[in-house]
C-alpha cells in the first residue's frame, strides 16, 4: 500500500501578511531612497551657488584690481585696464539685462537679511569685454558671457581718492533647490583699484 503525504501550502491569511510586510519594506527604502536623493540634489544645489559666488568674485575682482580707469554708474560697472598681454587697451562692463544696481554706502557692507526686505526682482548679471582705446573710447565688443542669474540686488559704493579707488559691494541672489525651498546668498565684497586715469 502506497502512503501519500500532503504538503501544506501558504495560507490565504499568511500570503497576505508577507505581501503586506513587503510593501512596506518596499516603501520604507522608495521614502529613504527619495530623501537621500533630495538631500543630495539640495546639497549640489548650495554648492552650485557657491561656485557661482567664486566665479562672479572671481571675475569682477580682476576687472577692478587691474583697473586704471572706473566709471561704476547705476546702468553699468565699466573697468578699464592694459592688457600686457595681449598689448591692448580693454574695458569689463557689468550690467544687468534688465534693472539697475543701488548706489548705497550702508547696504553695500550690510545688505538686508531678512525676506521681507530683499528685493523680489530676478536679474540676469552680464560682462561685455571691449577692446578700447588709451581713452576707453570707441569700443569693439569681444565677447558677452552671463555672470549671475537669479540676482535680486547688487549695491555699490565709492570711494575716491587721487591715486586709488575702494569698492564695497553687496550681493544678494537665490537660488530655487530641488524641494522647491528658495536659498538666498548674501555676501559682501570690498576690493581696491588703482585707477589711475583721472
Amino acid at each position: 500500500m502506497i502512503t501519500v503525504k500532503s504538503k501544506k501550502g501558504f495560507t490565504l491569511i499568511e500570503v497576505m501578511v508577507s505581501m503586506i510586510l513587503s510593501a512596506i519594506v518596499i516603501f520604507f527604502i522608495y521614502t529613504m531612497m527619495t530623501v537621500s536623493y533630495t538631500s543630495y540634489s539640495k546639497l549640489f544645489g548650495v554648492s552650485q551657488q557657491s561656485n557661482d559666488t567664486r566665479f562672479f568674485e572671481t571675475m569682477i575682482k580682476k576687472s577692478i584690481v587691474n583697473a586704471a580707469y572706473v566709471n561704476m554708474l547705476p546702468s553699468k560697472f565699466s573697468f578699464g585696464y592694459y592688457d600686457d598681454n595681449l598689448g591692448i587697451y580693454r574695458l569689463d562692463e557689468y550690467s544687468f539685462t534688465t534693472g539697475a544696481f543701488t548706489n548705497s554706502a550702508t547696504l553695500s557692507v550690510n545688505p538686508p537679511t531678512t525676506v521681507g526686505s530683499i528685493p523680489s526682482t530676478n536679474r540676469v548679471l552680464k560682462l561685455t569685454v571691449y577692446n578700447a582705446g588709451a581713452s576707453y573710447t570707441g569700443n569693439t565688443v569681444v565677447r558677452t558671457e552671463i555672470i549671475l542669474q537669479n540676482v535680486n540686488a547688487i549695491y555699490y559704493h565709492e570711494n575716491k581718492t587721487a591715486v586709488m579707488d575702494n569698492i564695497s559691494l553687496g550681493l544678494i541672489y537665490n537660488k530655487v533647490l530641488a524641494d522647491g525651498e528658495v536659498n538666498y546668498e548674501i555676501r559682501t565684497f570690498k576690493f581696491t583699484s588703482r585707477d589711475v586715469l583721472i
